[in-house]
C-alpha cells in the first residue's frame, strides 16, 4: 500500500475544518471528498479566497459564525489534498464506477517514470484519494483520471522533464569529475556545492545528480578525493548557525552552499539540534491505568463538554474589580469538578505520550518523523496546561475575594497581590494534582490557597499596579490554550 502523506497543513482554518468533517457520517464524507476534489481543480494558486467560500464549497453549508479570513490559493491547494487524503482514509471508499482510477505503479508505468517521481508529483500538486478495493481490505492510493489530466495541464514541464531524464554515461561522469578537478586546482577554496552547481549549469544535469557523483568519487577514491575537507564533522557552533538560519527561513539550498555541505547534511544538523532540545526536556506526569488502553486517544483526547447553561458564574461586582485587559480571562463559568478532571487527565496523558516519544528518540536515533511527533505532542501538552490554568482562574478570583472580605484591615493584602500569589499555587497544583483521587480540585485548590494566604511571601509586591502587571504577564506566558472545551456559553448563577 502506498505510504501515507507526511505533509502538514499550512492553513489552520482548513486543518480545523478537516478535523470537524471527520465526525460527519460516512456518506457525508464521500460527498465532501467529491466537492473538495472539484474545488481543488478550479482554484487559482495566485488568487485569494474567503474561508467562508471554501468551507461552503466543500460542505455545501454556511458557517455557523461569520469568518472574514482570506486564504491564498497557493496555500489552500496542498491543504485540500491533505483534507481529501484524511477523509478518504477515514472511510471504506470503494473504487469509482464513474471514472478511471490509476494506482501509483500503473501511473508510473504509463508515464514512463519511477514511482518515486509520482511521489514527487503528489507533493507538487497531483491530488489523490484512498480507496478500499474489497470491503474490509487494505486501502490504497489511486489517482482519478481528472486529477492526472489537471496535473498534466497545469505542470506540463515537470512531466516532460521526468520522461526525458536519462542516466549519465561513463564519459559524461568522467568529464564532470575532470571539470571539478580543474575548478579545484584553479581555486582551492571552491566548495563541493559551488563546483556541482557550475557543472550542473554547464551540462544541463540536476544539481543533486552532480553532487552525488562527486561525493561517490571521493568515497570510492579517498587517495584522489577532490573535496576531502567536505566530510569533516560539523562543529557545535556550525550546527547552531545552521539551525538558526533554517529557523529564520533561509532556503536550505542557500544554507548548504554557504557552509559547503549537502542538503542532507543541513537537515541532519537541524534535526540534531532539535533532538538535543527534545531530550533535554524534563517530563513528569501522574500515570493512570487509562493511559495504556488501546482506545486512550479516543477517550482522553475527545472533545470535552463545556459547562452547561446553569453553571455558576462570577457576578458583575466580582468582575468589575479586575482591570479591563484581564477581565476576559476571568469572565467564564466556574468549572465543575468533572471539567477539571477531564482537563487534567488530558494534560497528563499528553505528557505521557511526550515521554514515550522522547524514549523512542533515545532508542531509535534521530528521525524527523519522531521529532515532529514529539514537538507536536509537547505543544499540545502546553496548550492543555494552559487550558487547565485558564479554566481555574474564576476559582482564584472567588477565593481571593472571600479572603479579602474575611481578613482584618491591618492584615488585608490587595486583591492583585492575592491573585498573583494564588496563580503560582494554581500552576503548581496543575502539575501535581491526581485527577483520579476522590478529593475535588476546587477543595484542594481552596485549601492550598488559604495556607498560602496565611503565610504570604515577603517578595510579593505590595503596589497594586505592579501586582496587576505581573499577573498580566504570568497569564500571557501561558500562551494559547485548548479552551474550546472549557468555555461556557451563556450561563446564569452567581458565586
Amino acid at each position: 500500500m502506498s505510504r501515507r502523506s507526511n505533509q502538514r497543513y499550512i492553513c489552520h482554518e482548513i486543518e480545523g475544518l478537516a478535523a470537524q468533517l471527520l465526525y460527519a457520517p460516512a456518506d457525508r464524507r464521500v460527498e465532501d471528498i467529491r466537492r473538495a476534489e472539484v474545488l481543488h481543480d478550479e482554484l487559482d494558486p495566485n488568487q485569494n479566497y474567503p474561508f467562508e467560500f471554501l468551507a461552503y464549497r466543500i460542505t455545501a453549508h454556511r458557517l455557523s459564525e461569520p469568518d472574514d479570513t482570506t486564504l491564498v490559493g497557493q496555500a489552500v491547494l496542498p491543504d485540500l489534498r491533505l483534507l481529501i487524503d484524511s477523509l478518504s482514509r477515514s472511510i471504506q471508499l470503494p473504487p469509482s464506477q464513474e471514472e478511471v482510477e490509476t494506482t501509483t505503479a500503473e501511473l508510473a508505468k504509463r508515464q514512463g517514470v519511477s514511482e518515486k517521481t509520482i511521489a514527487r508529483w503528489r507533493r507538487a500538486g497531483l491530488r489523490w484519494r484512498w480507496v478500499t478495493p474489497t470491503p474490509g481490505g487494505h486501502k490504497r492510493v489511486v489517482f482519478p483520471a481528472a486529477a492526472v489530466e489537471h496535473f498534466m495541464q497545469t505542470q506540463p514541464g515537470r512531466a516532460r522533464d521526468a520522461k526525458a531524464f536519462k542516466r549519465m554515461t561513463r564519459d559524461e561522469r568522467r568529464s564532470a569529475i575532470e571539470q571539478a578537478r580543474a575548478m579545484r586546482l584553479a581555486d582551492p577554496a571552491v566548495s563541493l556545492n559551488q563546483a556541482a552547481s557550475r557543472i550542473a549549469e554547464h551540462t544541463g544535469r540536476g544539481l543533486e545528480t552532480i553532487r552525488e557523483l562527486l561525493q561517490k568519487h571521493d568515497r570510492e577514491r579517498p587517495e584522489a578525493a577532490l573535496f576531502a575537507d567536505h566530510d569533516a564533522p560539523l562543529t557545535g557552533a556550525q550546527r547552531g548557525a545552521i539551525e538558526r538560519a533554517y529557523r529564520a527561513g533561509e532556503p536550505v539550498d542557500d544554507i548548504a552552499e554557504r557552509f559547503g555541505r549537502t542538503r542532507s547534511t543541513v537537515y541532519r544538523a537541524v534535526h540534531h539540534r532539535r533532538a538535543q532540545r527534545a531530550l533535554g526536556v524534563s517530563i513528569a506526569y501522574i500515570p493512570e491505568p487509562t493511559f495504556e488502553r488501546d482506545d486512550a486517544d479516543e477517550v482522553l483526547l475527545r472533545p470535552i463538554a463545556p459547562p452547561g447553561a446553569r453553571a455558576r458564574r462570577l457576578d458583575a461586582q466580582a468582575l468589575s474589580s479586575i482591570p479591563e485587559q484581564l477581565r476576559d480571562a476571568f469572565d467564564r463559568p466556574l468549572p465543575p469538578d468533572r471539567l477539571m478532571v477531564a482537563l487534567l487527565l488530558r494534560y497528563n496523558y499528553l505528557k505521557h505520550l511526550c515521554k514515550k516519544s522522547q524514549s523512542e528518540l533515545r532508542t531509535s536515533g534521530v528521525r524527523a518523523n519522531v521529532l515532529d511527533r514529539f514537538e507536536s505532542l509537547d505543544e499540545r501538552a502546553q496548550r492543555a496546561r494552559s487550558g487547565c490554568c485558564h479554566a481555574a482562574l474564576p476559582l482564584l478570583l472567588s477565593v481571593c475575594r472571600r479572603q479579602r472580605a474575611a481578613g482584618s484591615e491591618r492584615d488585608r493584602l490587595s486583591l492583585p497581590t492575592l491573585l498573583l500569589s494564588a496563580f503560582r499555587v494554581l500552576a503548581e497544583l496543575v502539575e501535581s494534582h491526581d485527577a483520579a483521587r476522590s478529593a475535588r480540585f476546587e477543595s484542594v485548590l481552596t485549601n492550598r490557597l488559604l495556607r498560602a494566604f496565611a503565610h504570604p511571601e515577603d517578595s510579593e509586591p505590595r503596589d497594586p499596579d505592579e501586582a496587576w502587571r505581573r499577573l498580566h504577564k504570568q497569564i500571557d506566558v501561558l500562551g494559547p490554550a485548548e479552551m474550546g472545551e472549557a468555555d461556557g456559553g451563556d450561563s446564569t448563577g452567581d458565586a
